[in-house]
């Protein structure tokens, strides 16, 4: 028995309205015969009641449709041919050998089976329990994942949601409604056609494209590689759907036909409601499906304006010999219609899986007349893309280019981190230049340059007295620094700073540095004045012997020169004043 193409007969069964599984005598085709047998081969042929069958005819071909069959003791069924496999539901029957009659071009032809005895696992209220619990964690599960969709996907899988959400709350109302033996049916009904939903269902429920197992949207550490081993796995899971899920196709063909005017089903109310529970459940794993693939194509990205970001300043600031941890960002876009065409194979072969995965889909939801509209994101019919930053893995990243010959750098990577040291040997600090380089080989290569200074932890001002009053203050530490002297002058030099002394005495010198470091020293500046008295006869020279022009003379006589000359008997007395202040007096004796 070809098994997954069972569902033919369940959608055939379900409708909003209630489900027709029998037909009555009033409607009954055209006595038969038993007609031709066909040979079943390597098929299972024994069921159970209400349990769905698809049972592949062999080699003589039958035309596909839906028609109308009856067992030689009376029953009538509803029959799908599709692919020259008959679909149909076993109908209440006891336990025992059946033919199965039906027409193909006016000939008759029959099948045999037989009816097993089924005994229930699990009372009717534990099925129910059992489905109310699923549907309420597939609703909540869907609705969470809602809020991370654009608008449009968004407000179509909550109208979706609706939409199966009143199916199901028809089908519960239903169920309050059975009597204990309707109840008893739709439990067989689940029994007998678990085991080959579950199997049907295992390629949605296990297709998975996580490279890697769960995928944590807000730890992407690495989203080149994520990206890639989404698009390499995304074709291997469609060839599963692509093999098993077109089974749907004559499942939802069959149920939909006649729309809402199927009357009720009367023989078995309770197998409808069974029926109606776990198509809407069916339709759930889809709409799963589908959130999980939508949500992980935001992860399907490529190189997007090929600009390399870090934490580091335009002038970024290295102490000597510390390790920085360095974050790289670079914008990535989403995929779209040109990249059909990229020179990446495993990009070309995920948009082409990506177009049968969906062209299935969109085959398979037109058999189904409920508009339902969620479906992922198809990146071949978009015109545009969406660009947003995510952090570059280190594995693509090296750093080169040290423009300063007394610079040495160091790069270490440890557990997915990114570390820089520069060295220095030098007492001032170093300014350079140095590249990030990205390279992938499914990308591009690119680099980043980076301006960047090296500093010893510190520093220090050294203050010198030069040309007798020119004060010297020299920095060393990372520069421009700030000058602060005790006279009140404060300003920004380079490297060092000079000012006049303008008076003997103590003068006091601070300097910051870039990194805020201080640091201030204090020199003496003395009065260096000395003279020479020349004395011959009655004329006296004052000579100027070290001091700071210019010099003020200043005699008792009233003279301010500093040659006396015929100066009469006595003592004579003179003051000299240099450029500082300092002064020296002195007292001549004449004659």
């Amino acid at each position: 028995m070809k098994k997954p193409i069972f569902f033919a007969c369940l959608i055939h069964l379900f409708l909003m309205s209630g489900c027709h599984i029998f037909e009555d005598d009033s409607d009954k085709p055209v006595q038969i015969e038993a007609g031709e047998s066909i040979l079943i081969e390597d098929q299972e042929m024994s069921f159970s009641i209400f349990e769905i069958v698809t049972i592949d005819l062999g080699d003589q071909a039958f035309t596909d449709g839906k028609i109308k069959g009856k067992t030689l003791e009376g029953e009538f069924l509803d029959l799908l041919i599709e692919d020259n496999s008959l679909t149909f539901m076993i109908p209440k029957l006891d336990e025992g050998s059946y033919k199965l009659v039906f027409l193909e071009k006016n000939k008759p032809f029959n099948i045999s089976f037989e009816v097993k005895v089924h005994d229930l696992k699990e009372l009717p209220s534990a099925y129910l329990e059992k489905y109310l619990k699923k549907f309420q964690a597939q609703m909540a599960v869907l609705q969470k994942g809602n809020v991370q969709f654009s608008e449009e996907k968004s407000i179509e899988l909550e109208k979706d949601l609706a939409i199966l959400k009143k199916i199901f709350e028809e089908q519960f109302a239903k169920a309050a409604l059975l009597n204990e033996t309707e109840l008893l049916e739709m439990a067989f009904f689940f029994e007998a056609n678990e085991e080959v939903i579950e199997k049907l269902l295992t390629p949605i429920k296990e297709f998975d494209t996580s490279p890697n197992g769960q995928i944590s949207i807000d730890e992407i550490e690495n989203i080149e590689a994520t990206g890639k081993g989404i698009m390499l796995k995304f074709p291997e899971e469609v060839l599963k759907f692509v093999k098993e899920i077109p089974k749907f196709a004559p499942i939802f063909s069959i149920g939909f036909s006649e729309g809402a005017n199927v009357s009720v089903i009367e023989s078995s109310s309770g197998a409808a409601v069974g029926l109606g529970l776990t198509i809407g459940s069916i339709l759930l794993e889809f709409k799963e499906l589908f959130a999980k693939i939508e949500t992980r194509g935001d992860l399907v990205r490529t190189i997007g304006d090929g600009i390399l970001k870090s934490n580091l300043r335009a002038d970024y600031l290295f102490e000597n010999e510390k390790t920085y941890e360095i974050f790289v960002s670079m914008k990535y876009r989403t995929l779209f219609s040109q990249d059909e065409n990229s020179s990446n194979s495993f990009i070309r072969d995920y948009l082409a899986s990506f177009k049968t995965f969906l062209g299935i889909w969109e085959n398979l939801n037109s058999k189904v007349p409920l508009g339902l509209k969620f479906s992922p994101t198809n990146p071949t019919s978009s015109s545009t893309f969406n660009s947003k930053p995510f952090k570059v893995h280190n594995d693509y990243l090296s750093f080169s280019g040290i423009s300063n010959p007394k610079v040495t750098g160091d790069l270490k990577k440890e557990n997915g981190r990114l570390f820089l040291t520069f060295k220095t040997s030098e007492e001032d600090a170093q300014e350079f230049e140095f590249k990030i380089n990205y390279e992938n080989q499914d990308f591009v290569k690119l680099a980043s340059v980076l301006n960047a200074a090296v500093f010893n932890n510190g520093c220090n001002v050294k203050l010198e007295l030069t040309d007798y009053n020119v004060l010297t203050a020299t920095a060393t530490g990372y520069g421009p620094f700030k000058f602060e002297w005790s006279t009140g002058w404060h300003e920004i030099a380079a490297k060092s700073h000079k000012i006049n002394a303008l008076w003997p005495g103590n003068y006091l010198v601070s300097v910051i540095d870039q990194n805020g470091c201080k640091s201030q020293t204090v020199v003496n500046v003395p009065c260096k004045l000395k003279i020479e008295v020349i004395q011959t006869d009655n004329n006296i020279e004052i000579k100027v012997l070290d001091g700071l022009p210019p010099f003020k003379y200043t005699w008792a006589n009233g003279s301010s020169l500093p040659v006396q000359n015929n100066l009469p008997n006595g003592f004579h007395n003179v003051t000299v004043i240099d450029g500082m202040g300092c002064s020296i007096s002195k007292s001549v004796k004449v004659g």
